[in-house]
């Protein structure tokens, strides 16, 4: 009788501590995570096509599969609604992000072919702050997020096999700000913008006429699908919306549309009015301290100044000029000065309307 009755409370225990790890896993907490290994300086930040994953089809999908008792209806109905968008993650995969509670994120990661569920190894409570950037043709994860006390920011990336996150490189900047540098939302067009030094300013030298645009605006803006292709760019899907509406102001018919996303940073995409095609400008967030961006709706050619960094009273503001050929931003370098403010790192006098 007393074996039966340590069999019974071991039972017990066993069950309950399954219990506690489910509905710890359903509401998103972080389970552990071996740390990635930190960049080095001058390292090469990953980038999305080289992680391709193999497109699936539309077709018909998997319902989702709910396994255990831990799931809150709410969650239930916010993944069934999330799946019917389609894919956005690694080919054949949705990625579901929602609160969990004050100062609470979580992500999950629905298989459209099986229906199964995995969850994302970082959010849960105080990780209000997380945020991912992905797309459906790559097996690339980009992540960053504030720490408690909001003053060390971490940037990780993963590469998803199917079963599990591996860890790429991970980096922590002492920066304040809620918002980092997203690559190209769509991986088959090069958004990288080269850094290589160049000897004297290039913004002095090269003239918007000398890179005229080739193809102009068609007729009337199309917008971009937030629910499909562009979907990456939802999270701005109103001032994107509301700015292309005013029509090119780029390289003949595009449209640059900058967003304040923190105090000093902005948030910068270009999109096509001619195919509503939306793309993450390469230069933003938070490595680009007061962004300032010269360029015209006749002209091929972009300038940019920003804040490279700060070194007690003086600034070291980085001006950089690029070409756009329809498919990638082509650097003719970039150059430093000390500035006695950092407010002076900018155009003079103020472009774009």
């Amino acid at each position: 009788m007393r074996l039966a009755s340590y069999l019974f409370l071991f039972a017990l225990l066993v069950s309950t501590a399954d219990a506690a790890a489910a509905e710890q896993v359903s509401h998103g907490a972080t389970p552990d995570w071996p740390p990635a290994p930190a960049a080095s300086p001058g390292w090469d930040a990953p980038r999305f096509e080289k992680y391709l994953a193999k497109l699936s089809p539309e077709g018909s999908r998997a319902k989702p599969r709910f396994n255990g008792s831990n799931w809150t209806p709410e969650t239930k109905a916010r993944i069934r609604e999330a799946v019917k968008s389609g894919y956005n993650f690694a080919g054949h995969y949705t990625i579901v992000e929602m609160g969990c509670g004050t100062e609470c994120k979580s992500a999950w990661i629905v298989d459209g072919r099986s229906g199964a569920i995995h969850a994302f190894p970082l959010g849960g409570e105080g990780t209000s702050s997380l945020k991912l950037v992905y797309n459906v043709k790559s097996r690339l994860i980009k992540s960053a997020w504030l720490n408690s006390e909001k003053v060390l920011y971490r940037q990780q990336d993963f590469d998803w096999d199917g079963k599990d996150f591996n860890n790429i490189v991970g980096m922590d900047h002492t920066d304040k700000g809620t918002f980092f540098r997203c690559d190209v939302l769509d991986s088959s067009v090069s958004m990288e913008w080269p850094s290589d030094e160049a000897k004297t300013s290039p913004s002095e030298e090269l003239r918007f006429e000398t890179f005229p645009a080739r193809v102009f605006q068609n007729g009337p803006v199309k917008l971009p699908q937030f629910d499909g292709r562009d979907r990456g760019a939802r999270e701005y899907r109103t001032r994107i919306s509301d700015a292309m509406k005013s029509g090119a102001n780029f390289a003949g018919h595009y449209r640059i549309v900058e967003i304040g996303c923190g105090t000093g940073y902005s948030c910068v995409y270009i999109a096509d009015t001619n195919s509503g095609k939306v793309w993450d400008f390469p230069l933003g967030g938070m490595e680009y301290l007061n962004l300032d961006l010269k360029y015209s709706p006749d002209s091929r050619l972009i300038k940019a100044r920003w804040i490279d960094g700060l070194n007690g009273d003086q600034a070291d503001c980085a001006e950089s000029v690029a070409e756009w050929d329809g498919r990638s931003f082509n650097s003719f370098g970039k150059t430093h000065r000390g500035v006695a403010d950092e407010t002076y790192c900018s155009f003079e006098p103020p472009q774009n309307e």
